[in-house]
Parts: C-alpha cells; sequence; structure tokens
C-alpha cells in the first residue's frame, strides 16, 4: 500500500479505505513518551517501556467508519523496528480507544493508542492505515 508523504506531528492526512468511499482524515496529535497505566493490571516487561500516541479520526467519507484503531496503528524506531499496539485498560494521558470504533460522516474521535519498546528504542515515527492496517494508503507522523 502506498505511504502519503511523512508530515510533521500534529498535521491530519487523508487515508482511504478499500471500499470506494471509505475516507478519514487521522492526526496524530500527541505523544507520552514514556507513560505508565494505572489500571493496577498492565505493565511493560523488564528492560520495556509504554509509549502511548494520541490519534484523532475524523470519517470525511460517504460510508460508516467501522474499525479496530489499535489494529490500523504501529510505532518505528530510528532503527527500523515496527511496534504493534498493546492491549492496556487505560493509560495515565487519557482516553484509549474502544475496541471497535463505528463513526458516521462528519463524526470523529480521539484516544490514545499504547505500544510497548524497548527503554533503549528512540521513537521516530507514528503509522496509521485504514481497514485494520490493509487500507489504500498509509499516513506517516515524525514525532520529533
Amino acid at each position: 500500500m502506498p505511504v502519503q508523504s511523512t508530515v510533521k506531528f500534529g498535521n491530519a492526512i487523508t487515508l482511504h479505505g478499500m471500499d470506494a468511499g471509505s475516507a478519514a482524515a487521522v492526526t496524530a496529535t500527541k505523544v507520552a513518551d514514556p507513560t505508565t497505566s494505572p489500571d493496577g493490571v498492565s505493565t511493560p516487561g523488564p528492560g520495556d517501556r509504554y509509549v502511548a500516541v494520541e490519534f484523532q479520526i475524523k470519517n470525511i467519507g460517504t460510508l460508516v467508519y467501522d474499525d479496530t484503531p489499535d489494529n490500523c496503528a504501529l510505532l518505528l524506531d530510528t532503527a527500523g523496528h515496527r511496534y504493534e499496539a498493546v492491549t492496556v485498560l487505560s493509560i495515565a494521558p487519557g482516553p484509549i480507544f474502544d475496541t471497535s470504533v463505528r463513526l458516521s460522516p462528519g463524526q470523529k474521535a480521539v484516544g490514545y493508542i499504547v505500544f510497548e519498546l524497548p527503554t533503549t528504542a528512540k521513537v521516530a515515527t507514528a503509522q496509521f492505515s485504514m481497514d485494520s492496517g490493509f487500507g489504500v494508503d498509509t499516513g506517516r507522523w515524525t514525532l520529533k
């Protein structure tokens, strides 16, 4: 799938899903590195840390957006390693996305997606693609 131009953190990228009429303006808005989970259950493994990225998803298409944002996002470090989202019940900086997000055209949702990285890894970019990562195109944001 084609990668949109990488943009600075805070800018929106228009992304398209597999179905005609499926489109969203997605923005990586905040990053918490490192962060913790106050749920009393979730903790990163030894030598790891949690990094949370807040995304805003606005449905600008003509179809209902129905997806699992955690499946849509990746975090990449400066060495080129890719990290998938991890499941936590809550995160200190704010609300996480529900497992499933449904947005009618014009609606938006905001939430954090959490990743577990080694404490030595340096975050380079956040990545998002609709349809659980199988969308037509992919957006990337530089986090520095």
